[in-house]
């Protein structure tokens, strides 16, 4: 997933203890563009244009960082590429 790929939720259920640190989640079957992508290993995950929540506390990063969601949650929607996504495909076939 890339940053202003359109995307669906897939997974709208969070546990009760995950969800009290965002103000709001993503519904399942509700499209949403990617805002950001930050790497997994470093508290990432996806952001959404849709959807802001505030900064929280990170024991690992030792700072704050707005929660992300898992990837997994979410499906790419029907594609419609770029002129410059079509071209960077076709690169990477050559």
């Amino acid at each position: 997933m890339r940053v202003g790929d359109k995307i669906i939720c897939i997974n709208g259920d969070f546990h009760t203890e995950v969800a009290k640190f965002f103000q709001s989640l993503p519904v399942k079957d509700k499209e949403y563009i990617v805002r950001a992508v930050r790497p997994m290993a470093a508290e990432g995950g996806i952001l959404l244009e849709e959807v802001k929540n505030a900064p929280i506390f990170f024991n690992l990063y030792q700072g704050k960082l707005e929660p992300a969601f898992h990837p997994n949650r979410f499906r790419m929607a029907e594609p419609i590429k770029s002129l410059e996504r079509v071209e960077e495909d076709k690169l990477e076939l050559a």
